[in-house]
């Protein structure tokens, strides 16, 4: 435990001081954090005191001490006439309630990722019905389109159908009467 080291983003989680006032506090009281509290941005981080620390300065703060006075405090020359808030704390509780928080994160972040899944395969489905029923859409205006060829060649079936009856009737009536030049048929 007195190893772990924390993220500008899992302090603020844990102490509710936004990164901003994390920053302003280890530029103003830079004497007071670890040399790993005083990098860059992206390579900050806290330890157990350094948090502890930051607790220290935000109630001050809030109490309106100056800046003199919470240096003070800090390098244990002064107390505060009343009992900090930070001294209820206790560092396991934070750090194990920081840990919970993260565990819960994990799994509403792996639910987020199992409801993404199933929404992409919603609109995989959703995305594929409406390729079939652009499809059958398209199929339809062709078919619409084919109407009058359609209609073209049925009056050309219809036409031949009569030409056939035609022929067929003469064939009929040329069978009674004895065949073609009366030969019998």
């Amino acid at each position: 435990m007195a190893n772990d080291l924390w993220t500008t983003g899992q302090t603020s989680g844990l102490t509710q001081i936004p990164p901003q006032t994390l920053r302003r506090y280890v530029h103003l009281y830079r004497e007071f954090f670890s040399e790993t509290a005083q990098r860059p941005s992206k390579g900050r981080r806290f330890t157990q005191q350094d948090i502890n620390n930051l607790l220290m300065i935000r109630h001050l703060y809030n109490a309106n001490h100056g800046l003199e006075k919470i240096q003070a405090a800090l390098k244990g020359e002064w107390v505060p006439p009343a009992k900090p808030q930070y001294d209820n704390l206790d560092a396991l509780t934070l750090v194990e309630n920081a840990r919970q928080q993260m565990t819960n994160a994990g799994d509403y972040a792996r639910q987020a990722r199992a409801n993404a899944q199933q929404a992409q395969n919603v609109v995989n489905a959703a995305s594929h019905m409406l390729d079939q029923f652009r499809d059958v859409i398209a199929a339809r205006v062709d078919h619409r389109q084919q109407i009058p060829v359609i209609l073209e060649k049925l009056e050309q079936l219809e036409k031949r159908i009569e030409k056939l009856e035609e022929k067929k009737l003469y064939q009929d009536a040329n069978k009674r009467r004895g065949g073609l030049f009366g030969l019998g048929g």
